[in-house]
């Protein structure tokens, strides 16, 4: 699942800028990384912005990437605002745009209750029972842990069909796919594919492979030959990109400024309020987009001699 940046104009970062998508930028880039193999986009999570988009910049994003993706691979919209009503207004809007799935996370002004939340879910999926819904779950932004003994009630909604993760321990993970119904999706981060992928995930979710796919590719495809040692190797490779932590408040943004460095496509600037980046976490990115940008020149360059997986 590619989690695509919200590509922004030049002069996006101002405190009054309006009309900031830079869609010529993001078509390309859409058609580019589904031409170089990714098999699912995601759109308006955090790493996309969906929190830091006016409406009518949203309603933007969403046309151009349903347009761009043109149902050559599954797409899923972020969904994600302050209030109940706010996320189901964005819904609605991909829904009109043609997306056919979304990706919703939860309102996050207060914290909700178990409860709540589930009855949010369900609610959703009872007024959206055309599309296909992940659950977004960033415990993080949204500021609400859903235990995993809630999927039980949660996945009683036949068009609820996945869950966008990362917060699991082992035990936790094992107990959510026991729990979940029979074709309910879990997506990780890369970090957790192997060995969660031996444990019932789906597939997992990247934003780096905006710097170049070829190194995310590379542990799918390893993957589904059962080649579990090259995987593993691979996947250590990856984990190295993140040796460093990133601070929370720089997290998401800092790895917009690594696409930006590497060149495989051009995502724009921050948006406001994000101007002053202080020099650490600009070596940061900048070290952070060398490391990938040399992986993915050894992958690449292997590329046409990888087998061929399921």
């Amino acid at each position: 699942m590619a989690m695509m940046p919200a590509f922004s104009r030049p002069g996006s970062d101002a405190p009054d800028a309006t009309d900031t998508i830079a869609v010529d930028e993001l078509q390309r880039a859409v058609r580019q990384i589904i031409d170089d193999g990714v098999d699912l986009i995601g759109a308006c999570g955090s790493f996309g912005e969906g929190w830091a988009l006016l409406d009518d910049e949203y309603r933007t994003l969403v046309a151009a990437t349903v347009e761009a993706v043109d149902g050559r691979v599954p797409l899923f919209v972020g969904c994600i605002g302050l209030s109940g009503r706010e996320i189901i207004r964005k819904i609605g809007w991909a829904r009109d745009a043609g997306a056919r799935g979304v990706l919703v996370g939860l309102p996050f002004y207060y914290p909700l209750d178990v409860a709540t939340a589930v009855r949010f879910y369900r609610d959703v999926a009872e007024m959206f029972a055309d599309l296909q819904i992940v659950i977004y779950h960033n415990p993080l932004h949204f500021r609400t842990r859903i235990p995993v003994e809630a999927f039980a009630d949660i996945c009683t909604s036949k068009n609820i069909v996945g869950l966008k993760d990362s917060h699991r321990e082992t035990r936790a993970f094992l107990e959510l796919i026991r729990v979940s119904s029979p074709g309910f999706s879990v997506f990780v981060s890369t970090r957790q594919y192997y060995p969660y992928v031996e444990l019932g995930a789906a597939g997992f979710w990247s934003y780096e492979c905006w710097m170049g796919p070829e190194p995310v590719l590379r542990l799918r495809d390893l993957i589904s030959l059962g080649d579990i040692a090259g995987a593993v190797e691979v996947q250590c490779e990856l984990m190295g990109a993140h040796e460093t932590p990133t601070p929370p408040v720089w997290r998401e943004t800092a790895a917009k400024l690594a696409v930006g460095m590497a060149g495989y496509c051009k995502p724009g600037s921050l948006r406001h309020p994000y101007r002053e980046i202080p020099a650490a976490v600009k070596e940061q990115a900048a070290a952070r987009a060398g490391y990938w940008s040399a992986l993915v020149a050894k992958y690449r360059k292997n590329r046409a001699h990888w087998p061929v997986g399921k």
